[in-house]
């Protein structure tokens, strides 16, 4: 999945009704949404796209894992300044106004604690890590050092080919047909490396749909819902599967 930079798709989607099940918590010192069992040995660590922690989309997704058994956290990447949706200009607006703010260099240090805090205060027998756009660069790079156990990610950016090559835990990767950011020449590409590297792996490609689906398509759109909900079921489906 090594993948290109943003694009204008990363900042449009559309925001979801629904009531989130789950409350906010601290670990690490850094505000997170959780939703879930607090008993259970099993977690995913959910690494969202641009959109954060509070955005009603991403809760929702990660009520979803929570139904399945997982206490899933969701950290505030972005420090109570995530990017707004749809904005006037795009992606190149944010990339202008917000992202030089907001990059890894900052983010992953924030995720890296409330890891940590996870790890220290909960001492789970699983950590899976989903990492959606911007976040699943999270997700590789934690796979790189194996500081998770398993990964899922859907529709990636900003992934290097040297990250790929560096995947040591299973991964599952949830692509869409129309994506200027992981198009198919990085696709053929990561899935070249995965096989060279020996990696355990598990891919999806969806017609109908575009970068962002798996948290943002259209709800009124059949394909894109069934792409949505499909690509979760896959996630929580690999992480039962690797957590054996």
């Amino acid at each position: 999945m090594a993948s290109r930079s943003f694009a204008n798709c990363c900042s449009q989607g559309f925001k979801y009704t629904g009531e989130a099940s789950g409350t906010m918590k601290t670990y690490g010192g850094y505000e997170c949404y959780v939703s879930g069992p607090d008993a259970s040995d099993k977690v995913v660590l959910l690494i969202t796209d641009i959109f954060g922690h509070s955005f009603i989309n991403n809760q929702l997704l990660a009520d979803e894992f929570a139904k399945a058994g997982y206490l899933t956290v969701v950290p505030d990447l972005f420090q109570k300044d995530p990017a707004p949706l749809n904005p006037p200009g795009g992606m190149q607006e944010l990339m202008t106004n917000w992202l030089p703010n907001h990059g890894v260099e900052v983010s992953k240090p924030i995720c890296d604690k409330v890891l940590e805090a996870i790890k220290a205060e909960l001492k789970p027998k699983f950590i899976g890590a989903a990492g959606y756009c911007y976040g699943a660069k999270h997700a590789v790079m934690y796979s790189g050092t194996k500081t998770v156990d398993s990964i899922a990610i859907a529709h990636p950016s900003m992934i290097t080919e040297d990250e790929v090559k560096a995947i040591k835990t299973p991964i599952c990767i949830s692509a869409a047909e129309t994506d200027p950011v992981y198009d198919d020449d990085m696709r053929v590409k990561s899935e070249n490396i995965l096989k060279d590297i020996g990696a355990t792996y598990f891919l999806t490609r969806t017609s109908g749909v575009s970068h962002g689906f798996a948290v943002r398509g259209d709800p009124n759109d059949r394909m894109q819902a069934f792409a949505r909900k499909k690509c979760c079921l896959d996630f929580i489906d690999w992480f039962d599967f690797t957590n054996q």
